[in-house]
């Protein structure tokens, strides 16, 4: 009778602990412009000395970055747990930030003209580890998603709607940015002849 109820509980707890909450994050981090300009949106100078050239601000998102233990060599998709202490740096087109994992970072929004994310942290205990983010397409995202509750033909009219849909005022986003790192291996204690 116990091993029946061994079986019974042990899956639910196992379960819930993979359900574990995010480490709290209690202070946003805020870009430093590479041209020395306070503010999250790095093209307001530009477009004030009337450049026309310059993306549009689209407001801005506070971004999650997260670190977790790698559960493969190839550093799969898959995490692990999650951890805190990495020193990391963010870099976009015109801007960076520097900070400690876990961190929220509030990032400038440009539509399809925003930058891509370049994260590189490290940790004492863990492999440096770099990884590119991509932005968006949220509104996109948002029509599949509905589509989908129609099954294949949801998703088909949907495809075609965003295929002839004007994506010039589409709402772009980044995800949260969670980068697996491996545990460094550890050290071969040399050997002493005699």
């Amino acid at each position: 009778m116990k091993l029946f109820r061994f079986f019974l509980i042990f899956p639910l707890v196992a379960a819930l602990g993979a359900c574990a909450t995010p480490m709290e994050v209690s202070h946003v981090t805020e870009i430093s412009s590479l041209a020395g300009r306070q503010g999250v949106d790095v093209y307001a100078a530009q477009r004030e000395r009337g450049r026309t050239d310059v993306p549009r601000y689209r407001g801005d998102q506070v971004v999650e970055v997260r670190t977790y233990h790698a559960t493969a060599e190839d550093y799969g998709e898959s995490v692990g747990e999650e951890f805190a202490g990495a020193q990391c740096t963010l870099k976009a087109s015109n801007y960076n930030a520097k900070f400690q994992t876990p961190a929220k970072v509030r990032v400038p929004l440009y539509g399809a003209k925003s930058s891509p994310l370049d994260l590189t942290c490290q940790h004492p205990d863990h492999r440096t580890r770099n990884k590119v983010f991509p932005f968006y397409n949220k509104t996109h995202s948002d029509r599949l998603a509905v589509g989908a509750n129609g099954g294949l033909a949801g998703v088909l009219v949907v495809a075609a709607v965003n295929g002839l849909s004007d994506s010039g005022e589409d709402e772009y986003r980044y995800p949260i940015l969670q980068l697996p790192m491996l545990l460094n291996k550890p050290k071969k204690k040399a050997q002493t002849s005699n």
